[in-house]
């Protein structure tokens, strides 16, 4: 029963990381859908979602390490 809560553990974790580096493309591409769905141009948040998979495939080849770690929380709070 612990290995799998230490399963779980280890998935909330990977997911709380993954919505750290991609969320702010999942709630742009959600912004500029719901604009154009409402009839209104969505390519301001569509731009921003480019920008935000951009950032986050460049934090994502990063190299990190226990002699680099300070700091790294200011990413998954942009």
């Amino acid at each position: 029963m612990s290995e799998y809560l230490i399963i779980v553990g280890l998935l909330a974790v990977a997911g709380i990381a993954v919505m750290g580096f991609m969320g702010g493309t999942i709630r742009n591409q959600v912004a500029g859908m719901a604009q154009e769905l409402g009839g209104s141009t969505g390519t301001a948040d569509i731009a921003a979602a480019a920008a935000d998979a951009g950032a986050a495939t460049t934090a994502a080849a990063e190299e990190t390490s226990l002699s680099n770690y300070d700091g790294q929380n200011t990413r998954l709070e942009q």
